[in-house]
């Protein structure tokens, strides 16, 4: 009894440790709080300063917003009821985008300074906006969305906001639509997922052609998926996946069996094959560019965005889904990191904020807030000091020893700079390796890699300038997580050990 006791005390003890040592390379930057659930947001750099700012919308709050870089405001515009669509383009020709906030049954146009430039009124409240030259005058236009119920208005507006095109459509979801010349005939189509159809039309109205898909459309993306030059259209709905052709035929189709409100194309491994990830409910999915499911993995409850990017600066891209939580999945679908706000997540991007070369993450919620994650290099570093060590012993064994001392020396450099690494915990491993590869290597580059004094001996180096050639900052105090969890989970652990022992000591009676 008692041995099984603290068996489960020990257990309890692992799990509560081992959680908090999750992988950590991404840490919380800052949140922006607003006063409704966040259900669209852009990135792009208005001022031209280098640094990229976020255009978002929040329903119920009342007010459109361009946030900067560091999480502050830089201007509102009022609308009363909630933004649940915002986009940006050039839609007046003078090579500076204007900002569109959908708000209630009105969208506003602003210069990036928050100017109103003029608004327009719709019949429904506007759930979708996006922008392309619809009557090849060489100015942009405006394509919305202006949902009831169960139908939708399509209206394309001039930069005039002139009424040039307008469609209804069904579905309770929001359209997805797509403004460009998709068949080279040197006019523009507009490409519409909405209802129970996928439809091109041209720039007349006149409908080229229309799919039919089972349930409602839910998310479009355009990509070329089969390599022939001319872009293919891949559409989720509230049952299945389809990829069409851009005459509209059939390329394949998969049955998710549950509703797929997002999917995303792109070449995750970087083979100049496209892969399309889709976000259903209760599960993210990654398909090849011909519908095979490559891998599933379970979610909480509906996914209701699917993005990628590269995060840990590896080469490839990780697919991001958001529902309840946020997971980040590495190509071959394991977890690498996820993360969960206090309400559903509702909108994800990928985008770097800095221009530092390192992607960052936004997460949309509905819980008020947008959050900024921001990979740490020193954590990705220390991931990548180790897999060059593994490399490096590798092609030593393949006699390629050029490239092993070009591994090691890159592995040695992150623990130079950074003071992080197996080079940095372990450097018997780097130093026999190195001595090893500089047996062997040619000698100019053994005069070119190699440095005047050995890897034992620069390891022997202090901790004070290791930490004066560390070009990182340490993360924000509220971003140690991991340490809090695990200091947190000792305690308790140790409280309830202290507790049972007392429990199951042997009193007096018991001798």
């Amino acid at each position: 009894m008692k041995k099984g006791l603290i068996a489960l005390i020990g257990i309890f003890l692992l799990s509560t440790t081992n959680s908090a040592l999750y992988h950590d390379y991404i840490t919380l930057e800052w949140r922006y709080l607003a006063k409704g659930g966040n259900v669209d947001m852009l990135v792009y750099d208005f001022d031209g300063d280098g640094f990229s700012e976020i255009q978002a919308g929040f329903y119920n709050d009342g007010f459109g917003y361009l946030i900067n870089h560091t999480g502050g405001m830089i201007w509102n515009i009022q609308t009363v009821v909630g933004v649940e669509a915002v986009h940006s383009d050039d839609i007046d020709g003078d090579g500076i985008p204007e900002l569109m906030f959908g708000g209630g049954r009105t969208i506003y146009i602003m210069n990036p300074q928050g100017n109103l430039s003029f608004k327009y009124i719709t019949q429904n409240n506007i759930r979708s906006i996006t922008s392309g030259d619809y009557d090849n005058d060489g100015f942009n236009d405006i394509l919305l969305a202006s949902q009831s119920i169960r139908t939708s208005d399509l209206i394309v507006l001039d930069r005039e906001a002139r009424v040039l095109w307008q469609e209804s459509v069904g579905g309770t979801h929001p359209p997805d639509f797509i403004i460009s010349d998709y068949n080279l005939d040197g006019s523009s189509e507009v490409i519409v997922a909405a209802g129970k159809s996928v439809k091109m039309y041209d720039n007349q109205g006149v409908t080229l052609w229309n799919y039919k898909v089972d349930g409602e459309a839910t998310d479009l993306e355009v990509a070329d998926l089969n390599g022939d030059g001319v872009d293919d259209y891949v559409v989720s709905s509230t049952s299945s996946v389809y990829a069409l052709d851009n005459g509209g035929n059939l390329l394949w189709v998969y049955d998710t069996a549950c509703v797929s409100e997002a999917v995303c194309v792109s070449d995750l491994d970087c083979d100049g094959v496209p892969e399309v990830a889709v976000g259903a409910y209760e599960k993210v999915i990654l398909l090849d560019n011909e519908g095979k499911l490559l891998w599933e993995n379970d979610a909480v409850r509906q996914v209701n965005d699917v993005t990628t990017g590269d995060l840990d600066l590896d080469g490839n891209l990780e697919v991001i889904a958001g529902s309840d939580i946020v997971v980040v999945y590495d190509c071959l679908g394991n977890t690498q990191w996820e993360y969960q706000p206090y309400m559903r997540v509702n909108q994800l991007r990928v985008a770097d904020l800095e221009d530092d070369g390192v992607n960052d993450l936004l997460v949309g919620g509905l819980d008020n807030t947008i959050y900024l994650f921001k990979p740490r290099m020193v954590y990705l570093m220390r991931d990548k000091s180790g897999m060059l060590c593994s490399d490096a012993e590798q092609l030593y064994g393949a006699a390629e020893y050029d490239k092993a001392m070009e591994c090691i020396r890159e592995a040695i450099d992150i623990r130079d700079s950074y003071g992080v690494g197996e080079c940095a915990d372990n450097p018997n491993r780097c130093d026999t390796l190195y001595s090893k590869i500089s047996e062997k290597v040619t000698p100019a580059t053994s005069s070119s890699t190699s440095t005047s004094t050995t890897l034992s001996s620069s390891s022997t180096t202090s901790s004070t300038s290791q930490t004066t050639t560390t070009t990182e900052p340490a993360p924000p105090e509220e971003n140690n997580n991991s340490l809090y969890m695990i200091i947190g989970g000792l305690v308790l652990g140790v409280a309830l050990l202290l507790a049972v022992m007392k429990f199951i000591s042997p009193g007096k009676g018991d001798e």
